[in-house]
């Protein structure tokens, strides 16, 4: 039988992306089902196979940041202090050698006040 030989000029993270891809497939089979823990573990691993490539996931909280991210729902808040600061990340944004590729998805508290208003004093006319 003949001997494979590792292509000498395949990445690391090419090589790290197969045993993942391997890790998925396995898991496909129903003798390791995909839990929420095992997806978990994909993304971690995702996500540090990219920075060995100098690929910077953005998945920022607080306040709201017009230049890494972008607003694709809002959802209210009464609480000031929350006005204008992440929620929840949708999408992650991505950062390659320190520039945006992709902006951050995220979702904004938007303040709403919740005083209810008393009854306008005018006549009804009765």
């Amino acid at each position: 039988m003949q001997e494979v030989e590792e292509a000498q000029d395949m990445s690391s993270a090419a090589k790290e992306l197969i045993k993942l891809r391997d890790w998925v497939s396995l898991a496909q089979t129903g003798q390791h089902p995909i839990t929420p823990e095992v997806l978990e573990e994909v993304y971690r691993e995702l996500g540090r196979i990219l920075a060995q490539e100098h690929v910077m996931s953005l998945e920022d909280i607080g306040p709201y940041d017009v230049n890494r991210q972008r607003v694709v729902d809002t959802r209210e808040t009464d609480d000031l202090a929350q006005d204008d600061t992440v929620c929840h990340t949708v999408r992650p944004g991505y950062i390659f050698h320190g520039k945006l590729v992709r902006p951050q998805d995220v979702i904004v508290y938007a303040y709403k006040s919740s005083t209810v208003r008393a009854p306008s004093s005018e006549s009804d006319g009765s």
